[in-house]
């Protein structure tokens, strides 16, 4: 599918994937399946954390909200993917078997989620960092 004429902007957080003008979107049968590693995604949140937590400005915490966006992105588009193709085809053993694994490790990535959002509602820029990722992000925590 080639798409025209749409152009989306995109925060400094990465929220908003621009397309350009006349650029292929990927058909859903080409997207790679890969079980993300529970053990590297804690690390990442970890790391987001330590840097959200220790950040000297907004600026660097909205670095580390970043690490942290990305850490649950890969989890979640996975967890995505996974979904779909297993509902495409309850039958089959392989995506049956990864839907489990999602099933059991949801828990730990909303624990991680939770960690994260403890720091940030502790946060000495809380207000700064409402005013950059919006109210709704804030008070979610």
């Amino acid at each position: 599918m080639k798409l025209t004429g749409i152009q989306l902007d995109k925060n400094e957080l990465g929220y908003i994937q621009t397309i350009e003008e006349g650029e292929q979107m990927m058909k859903f049968e080409d997207y790679t399946y890969t079980r993300p590693d529970m053990n590297e995604i804690e690390k990442q949140f970890e790391k987001a954390i330590t840097h959200f937590t220790e950040a000297a400005s907004v600026s660097q915490q909205n670095e580390a909200i970043r690490l942290a966006n990305d850490a649950y992105s890969q989890y979640s588009t996975m967890g995505n993917i996974c979904y779909i193709r297993h509902s495409i085809d309850t039958a089959n053993e392989f995506y049956k078997e990864e839907q489990d694994y999602f099933d059991e490790t949801q828990p730990l990535l909303e624990g991680y989620v939770e960690k994260f959002y403890k720091a940030l509602i502790s946060s000495p820029f809380k207000r700064a960092t409402r005013r950059k990722v919006g109210q709704a992000a804030v008070l979610s925590c």
